[in-house]
């Protein structure tokens, strides 16, 4: 987000890809009413030792997702499946199937309903390492319905907003008004855009990435229609 007036100064994100295990081992002192925003994943609270944390996040749309994750792999040498899907040639499907990466099965409700105890952590270690000897897939896939249960009650205690691309605009609103910011200050950027022409993704291939992504798109089907229960925001404000 920009933040116009003042100068129209940028919101510097305060924790952004930061290393999970020194956060683990050295968690950042904050205070209580310290705003966060960056990408990390669902379980910072843990982190920092907060027990009401509030989150906000904005949805995109499971398969356009993926098909951008390809074709970000694709274009950037410094990404880190780029080198494989070069030289193996792999199309969108074959990207999908191979389970390289869980960011093409569920991403979402996967991240939303995880669990960062000990023994779900080292089973899912076990577990991908079992994938991987027997099927040759480098992710255990997971489809399974008790995820979507897990990551809408994780929404409902603990996130206050939960919007998508398509009512943005949305978000904007609710972010002005819950930090206490006057409406219009907060504009989204438009960034890291591809403007290049991209070939239809035929039949085959859209059944592919909506099967690999049922979950997700379930749960964005519900946040498109406002049927997404929800954490009561309390008020705060930016210092």
């Amino acid at each position: 987000m920009v933040a116009s007036g003042a100068g129209n100064v940028r919101l510097k994100p305060i924790y952004d890809r930061a290393d999970h295990e020194q956060l683990l081992q050295r968690p950042p002192r904050l205070p209580c009413d310290a705003l966060l925003f960056g990408h990390f994943s669902f379980g910072l609270h843990r982190v920092i030792a907060d027990d009401s944390p509030e989150y906000t996040t904005v949805l995109r749309n499971p398969v356009e997702r993926v098909i951008s994750l390809y074709h970000h792999h694709h274009r950037f040498p410094s990404s880190p499946y780029h080198s494989l899907l070069n030289e193996r040639r792999y199309t969108l499907s074959d990207f999908v199937l191979s389970g390289l990466t869980p960011e093409t099965n569920n991403e979402v409700v996967r991240n939303l309903s995880a669990s960062y105890g000990r023994i779900p952590l080292l089973c899912d270690r076990l577990a991908n390492t079992w994938w991987r000897a027997t099927r040759g897939v480098g992710t255990r896939q997971i489809d399974e319905r008790f995820r979507l249960r897990r990551a809408l009650g994780n929404v409902e205690r603990f996130f206050v907003h939960v919007g998508c691309i398509p009512k943005l605009q949305e978000t904007v609103c609710f972010l002005e008004e819950w930090t206490g910011l006057p409406p219009g200050t907060l504009k989204p950027p438009r960034e890291n855009v591809f403007l290049g022409e991209r070939e239809e993704v035929g039949p085959s291939t859209l059944q592919v990435l909506e099967n690999a992504n049922e979950l997700d798109l379930e749960l964005y089907e519900m946040t498109l229609s406002g049927r997404l229960p929800r954490k009561k925001p309390q008020r705060t404000s930016l210092p």
